[in-house]
């Protein structure tokens, strides 16, 4: 019994100095952004604009980087990417519970492995709709080596990987295009969202390596 007590109370001041530890690199002040800027590509052809978060939003998530653009082409078929990144547990959250919170009801949803980039990984795809209309959403989490549609997952590895005194860059990658044109429109929509994502995912996954590499140094000084 003595001996279990023992285990017992070194597991609880690990974990007590984990969570110590994880709150102080949660506080560090890192200096990250402008990050994401090459991340997302031009489309030849297709119109960029880009959106910004609203102050009040900002202010709780405290992301270190985000980039919100939509391509619109010249037929009116619009993709937006939403990649926002941090290093706090705050910044990253599910599109499965904001979506809804702004109106919009899941009609239908599923995961599915996707070959993305020359890398096969999970994506999680939802069907909302509207005001009579209805969008495709597929969406993943990153922490530029893990990818999952597993949030409580990447947040624990994080956890993990913080007791090393590094500082995981941890990213929300959402993009989402409008289900139009007729009895294909599903087909149509799935492959304007891969289209996106294959030159978007490698780009991301190397910017967070790097982000990493640099916030970890500068935690660690």
């Amino acid at each position: 019994m003595p001996r279990r007590l023992l285990v017992l109370n070194v597991l609880l001041a690990l974990t007590l100095a984990g969570n110590f530890w994880g709150r102080n690199l949660e506080q560090t002040a890192l200096n990250r952004s402008g990050f994401l800027r090459e991340v997302v590509p031009a489309r030849p052809g297709w119109q960029a604009s880009d959106a910004q978060i609203e102050p009040r939003v900002l202010g709780l998530l405290e992301p270190d980087d985000y980039i919100w653009r939509t391509f619109t082409a010249p037929t009116g078929e619009w993709v937006e990417v939403l990649i926002i990144a941090g290093h706090r547990k705050r910044t990253v959250h599910t599109p499965s519970y904001c979506l809804p919170g702004a109106g919009w009801e899941t009609m239908a949803r599923s995961s599915e492995t996707q070959t993305i980039g020359q890398r096969d990984m999970s994506l999680e795809t939802m069907v909302l709709a509207r005001d009579g209309h209805y969008i495709l959403v597929s969406y993943l989490f990153t922490d530029g080596y893990l990818v999952t549609t597993n949030l409580l997952r990447l947040q624990g590895r994080t956890m993990w990987r913080r007791l090393g005194a590094t500082v995981p860059e941890v990213a929300l990658l959402r993009v989402m295009t409008p289900l139009v044109g007729g009895p294909d429109a599903l087909k149509k929509a799935q492959h304007r969202i891969q289209k996106t994502l294959d030159p978007i995912v490698p780009r991301l996954l190397a910017a967070l390596r790097e982000s990493e590499r640099g916030s970890s140094t500068s935690a660690r000084g």
